[in-house]
């Protein structure tokens, strides 16, 4: 539902850009169904760095996430994207393997794992730009998207 609605949000202001996602969507159900397929575990759907805090005055720190009128059940990869936004590679790989550490088998396997996160970030990259509250005034934040979509999803 939510490609289709990207496309619906693309489609006035950006032709051009609906059209490239339009096309892509025949390897979406790919990202779908890879994401559908995962163990429901509780997730907090917001989970941004604004929505973490840190208390480093214990040894190991104390991690706390807050703000969870959004929470629900569903694939942890989605959270974990959400998380790694606007990190550098190194940083980001850093977390990958805390957080899959701590994941059990919700995130085993390197390969798979890899390819999990690639479908949560092309399903995150749709969610967004069916929201054009966040790109309209942007416009070329949604074409940067599009491409890194069209990246995740041409390695999937």
């Amino acid at each position: 539902g939510w490609a289709h609605r990207a496309v619906r949000a693309l489609d006035r202001p950006e032709p051009a850009l609906a059209r490239r996602l339009k096309a892509r969507l025949a390897d979406y159900g790919e990202v779908a169904s890879l994401i559908g397929r995962q163990p429901p575990t509780l997730v907090h759907n917001d989970l941004a760095p604004k929505n973490v805090v840190a208390d480093t005055g214990h040894d190991p720190p104390r991690i706390c996430f807050v703000d969870w009128e959004t929470a629900g059940f569903g694939c942890s990869g989605l959270d974990l994207v959400h998380l790694l936004h606007g990190l550098a590679p190194a940083a980001e790989d850093r977390l990958i393997d805390v957080y899959a550490s701590e994941a059990g088998d919700l995130l085993a396997g390197r390969e798979r794992r890899s390819r999990l996160l690639r479908a949560c970030r092309a399903h995150k990259t749709v969610f967004r730009l069916a929201h054009p509250a966040l790109w309209l005034h942007r416009r070329a934040v949604a074409r940067a998207w599009l491409d890194e979509l069209e990246r995740d999803l041409s390695m999937l």
